[in-house]
Protein backbone atom coordinates (compact mmCIF):
# COMPACT_ATOMS: atom_id res chain seq x y z
CA UNK A 1 0.00 0.00 0.00
CA UNK A 2 1.34 3.39 -1.02
CA UNK A 3 0.55 6.34 1.28
CA UNK A 4 1.04 9.96 0.29
CA UNK A 5 3.95 11.60 2.00
CA UNK A 6 2.70 14.42 4.31
CA UNK A 7 4.58 17.69 4.37
CA UNK A 8 4.72 17.83 8.17
CA UNK A 9 3.69 15.24 10.75
CA UNK A 10 0.72 17.07 12.27
CA UNK A 11 -2.15 15.37 14.07
CA UNK A 12 -4.61 15.42 11.16
CA UNK A 13 -2.06 13.96 8.72
CA UNK A 14 -1.01 11.21 11.10
CA UNK A 15 -4.69 10.32 11.56
CA UNK A 16 -5.14 10.31 7.78
CA UNK A 17 -2.27 7.82 7.48
CA UNK A 18 -3.83 5.61 10.16
CA UNK A 19 -7.22 5.80 8.41
CA UNK A 20 -5.66 4.87 5.08
CA UNK A 21 -3.99 1.85 6.70
CA UNK A 22 -7.41 0.45 7.59
CA UNK A 23 -7.79 -2.72 9.66
CA UNK A 24 -4.20 -3.80 8.98
CA UNK A 25 -2.80 -0.84 10.88
CA UNK A 26 0.62 0.64 10.33
CA UNK A 27 3.88 0.60 12.23
CA UNK A 28 5.03 3.78 13.91
CA UNK A 29 8.36 3.45 12.11
CA UNK A 30 6.61 3.48 8.74
CA UNK A 31 4.79 6.72 9.62
CA UNK A 32 8.02 8.29 10.80
CA UNK A 33 9.81 7.12 7.64
CA UNK A 34 7.22 8.88 5.48
CA UNK A 35 7.70 12.25 7.16
CA UNK A 36 11.32 11.89 8.31
CA UNK A 37 10.26 13.03 11.77
CA UNK A 38 10.62 10.13 14.19
CA UNK A 39 10.40 11.99 17.50
CA UNK A 40 7.55 14.23 16.33
CA UNK A 41 5.51 11.26 15.13
CA UNK A 42 5.99 9.44 18.42
CA UNK A 43 4.77 12.49 20.35
CA UNK A 44 1.69 12.80 18.16
CA UNK A 45 0.87 9.11 18.52
CA UNK A 46 1.16 9.29 22.30
CA UNK A 47 -1.16 12.30 22.31
CA UNK A 48 -3.69 10.50 20.10
CA UNK A 49 -3.59 7.45 22.34
CA UNK A 50 -4.19 9.59 25.41
CA UNK A 51 -7.25 11.22 23.82
CA UNK A 52 -8.67 7.92 22.57
CA UNK A 53 -8.28 8.66 18.85
CA UNK A 54 -5.70 5.96 18.19
CA UNK A 55 -4.68 2.67 19.75
CA UNK A 56 -1.56 0.56 19.56
CA UNK A 57 -0.87 -3.18 19.64
CA UNK A 58 0.07 -4.97 22.83
CA UNK A 59 3.36 -6.29 21.46
CA UNK A 60 6.15 -4.61 19.56
CA UNK A 61 7.28 -5.53 16.07
CA UNK A 62 10.50 -5.01 14.14
CA UNK A 63 10.39 -2.07 11.77
CA UNK A 64 12.23 -2.38 8.46
CA UNK A 65 13.36 1.20 8.99
CA UNK A 66 15.63 2.69 11.63
CA UNK A 67 17.80 -0.46 11.92
CA UNK A 68 14.91 -2.79 12.83
CA UNK A 69 14.01 -0.85 15.94
CA UNK A 70 11.11 -2.41 17.92
CA UNK A 71 7.96 -0.33 17.32
CA UNK A 72 4.23 -0.68 17.87
CA UNK A 73 1.52 -1.10 15.27
CA UNK A 74 -1.17 1.59 15.40
CA UNK A 75 -4.85 1.84 14.39
CA UNK A 76 -7.29 4.70 14.24
CA UNK A 77 -10.36 4.56 16.49
CA UNK A 78 -13.94 5.71 15.92
CA UNK A 79 -13.21 8.90 17.84
CA UNK A 80 -10.24 9.51 15.55
CA UNK A 81 -12.41 9.06 12.46
CA UNK A 82 -14.94 11.59 13.80
CA UNK A 83 -12.15 14.04 14.57
CA UNK A 84 -10.69 13.58 11.11
CA UNK A 85 -14.08 14.11 9.46
CA UNK A 86 -14.95 17.30 11.34
CA UNK A 87 -11.50 18.88 11.35
CA UNK A 88 -12.15 20.18 14.85
CA UNK A 89 -13.45 18.61 18.00
CA UNK A 90 -17.05 19.50 18.86
CA UNK A 91 -15.95 21.11 22.10
CA UNK A 92 -13.47 23.26 20.17
CA UNK A 93 -16.18 24.39 17.75
CA UNK A 94 -18.54 25.26 20.61
CA UNK A 95 -15.78 27.07 22.51
CA UNK A 96 -14.84 29.14 19.45
CA UNK A 97 -18.47 30.11 18.79
CA UNK A 98 -19.01 30.98 22.45
CA UNK A 99 -15.86 33.10 22.46
CA UNK A 100 -16.94 35.06 19.39
CA UNK A 101 -20.40 35.65 20.82
CA UNK A 102 -18.98 36.77 24.16
CA UNK A 103 -16.58 39.22 22.54
CA UNK A 104 -19.35 40.69 20.39
CA UNK A 105 -21.59 41.12 23.45
CA UNK A 106 -18.75 42.84 25.31
CA UNK A 107 -18.21 45.27 22.43
CA UNK A 108 -21.91 46.18 22.37
CA UNK A 109 -22.00 46.64 26.14
CA UNK A 110 -18.89 48.83 26.10
CA UNK A 111 -20.33 50.98 23.32
CA UNK A 112 -23.50 51.60 25.38
CA UNK A 113 -21.46 52.52 28.46
CA UNK A 114 -19.32 55.00 26.52
CA UNK A 115 -22.38 56.57 24.86
CA UNK A 116 -24.09 57.01 28.22
CA UNK A 117 -20.95 58.49 29.77
CA UNK A 118 -20.52 60.97 26.91
CA UNK A 119 -24.14 62.07 27.31
CA UNK A 120 -23.86 62.66 31.08
CA UNK A 121 -20.24 63.76 31.53
CA UNK A 122 -17.67 65.89 29.78
CA UNK A 123 -15.22 68.73 30.16
CA UNK A 124 -15.58 71.12 33.08
CA UNK A 125 -16.47 68.49 35.66
CA UNK A 126 -14.69 68.38 39.04
CA UNK A 127 -11.59 66.23 39.10
CA UNK A 128 -13.04 63.69 41.55
CA UNK A 129 -16.03 63.07 39.28
CA UNK A 130 -13.76 62.56 36.28
CA UNK A 131 -11.56 60.12 38.19
CA UNK A 132 -14.61 58.18 39.36
CA UNK A 133 -16.08 57.91 35.85
CA UNK A 134 -12.76 56.79 34.33
CA UNK A 135 -12.31 54.17 37.06
CA UNK A 136 -15.82 52.78 36.58
CA UNK A 137 -15.49 52.58 32.80
CA UNK A 138 -12.11 50.87 33.01
CA UNK A 139 -13.36 48.32 35.54
CA UNK A 140 -16.20 47.54 33.12
CA UNK A 141 -13.59 46.64 30.49
CA UNK A 142 -13.73 49.72 28.25
CA UNK A 143 -10.59 50.57 26.31
CA UNK A 144 -8.44 53.59 27.06
CA UNK A 145 -9.21 55.10 23.66
CA UNK A 146 -12.96 54.92 24.24
CA UNK A 147 -12.61 56.34 27.76
CA UNK A 148 -10.56 59.25 26.45
CA UNK A 149 -13.35 60.26 24.07
CA UNK A 150 -15.63 61.01 27.03
CA UNK A 151 -13.43 63.92 28.17
CA UNK A 152 -11.57 64.67 24.95
CA UNK A 153 -8.23 63.41 26.27
CA UNK A 154 -5.73 60.91 24.94
CA UNK A 155 -5.71 57.29 25.98
CA UNK A 156 -2.39 57.81 27.75
CA UNK A 157 -3.83 60.66 29.83
CA UNK A 158 -6.85 58.50 30.71
CA UNK A 159 -4.49 55.76 31.87
CA UNK A 160 -2.50 58.25 33.96
CA UNK A 161 -5.64 59.55 35.66
CA UNK A 162 -6.73 55.98 36.41
CA UNK A 163 -3.40 55.26 38.11
CA UNK A 164 -3.25 58.66 39.81
CA UNK A 165 -0.23 59.93 37.86
CA UNK A 166 0.09 63.70 37.50
CA UNK A 167 -3.26 64.32 39.18
CA UNK A 168 -3.66 67.23 41.60
CA UNK A 169 -6.06 67.05 44.56
CA UNK A 170 -9.56 68.18 43.71
CA UNK A 171 -10.33 71.62 45.19
CA UNK A 172 -14.08 71.70 44.59
CA UNK A 173 -16.53 72.54 47.39
CA UNK A 174 -17.37 68.85 47.86
CA UNK A 175 -13.79 67.66 48.31
CA UNK A 176 -12.66 70.76 50.25
CA UNK A 177 -15.66 72.20 52.13
CA UNK A 178 -15.27 75.92 53.00
CA UNK A 179 -14.33 76.86 56.55
CA UNK A 180 -17.28 78.53 58.32
CA UNK A 181 -15.05 81.06 60.06
CA UNK A 182 -13.36 82.11 56.83
CA UNK A 183 -16.71 82.33 55.05
CA UNK A 184 -18.13 84.50 57.87
CA UNK A 185 -15.08 86.77 57.72
CA UNK A 186 -15.37 87.13 53.95
CA UNK A 187 -19.06 87.83 54.22
CA UNK A 188 -18.39 90.51 56.85
CA UNK A 189 -15.73 92.14 54.70
CA UNK A 190 -18.01 92.16 51.68
CA UNK A 191 -20.86 93.68 53.69
CA UNK A 192 -18.50 96.30 55.15
CA UNK A 193 -17.22 97.24 51.71
CA UNK A 194 -20.75 97.47 50.36
CA UNK A 195 -21.94 99.68 53.22
CA UNK A 196 -18.86 101.94 52.94
CA UNK A 197 -19.43 102.25 49.22
CA UNK A 198 -23.08 103.14 49.78
CA UNK A 199 -22.29 105.77 52.41
CA UNK A 200 -19.65 107.37 50.25
CA UNK A 201 -21.84 107.88 47.21
CA UNK A 202 -25.08 108.58 49.07
CA UNK A 203 -23.74 111.71 50.90
CA UNK A 204 -24.27 114.82 48.75
CA UNK A 205 -20.95 116.35 49.71
CA UNK A 206 -18.87 113.23 49.17
CA UNK A 207 -19.25 112.14 45.63
CA UNK A 208 -15.56 111.74 45.03
CA UNK A 209 -13.31 113.73 42.78
CA UNK A 210 -14.68 114.69 39.44
CA UNK A 211 -12.92 113.49 36.35
CA UNK A 212 -11.81 116.23 34.03
CA UNK A 213 -12.71 115.72 30.41
CA UNK A 214 -9.77 114.86 28.23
Amino acid sequence: MRIANPDKPVTSKVLAILAAAGDAGILAGDIAHLSRRNVKVNNILRTLAGSGRARKADREERSPHYRNTPVYRWWITAAGLRYLASGLRPDQVLAAEAGRASRAADRRRHAKLIAAARAEHGKGEPDHVREQVITELREQGCSWIAIGTVYGISRERARQIYHGLGVSPCLCDICVPPDPEIMALLEGLMQGQASSHARRYSHPGRRGPRRRPA
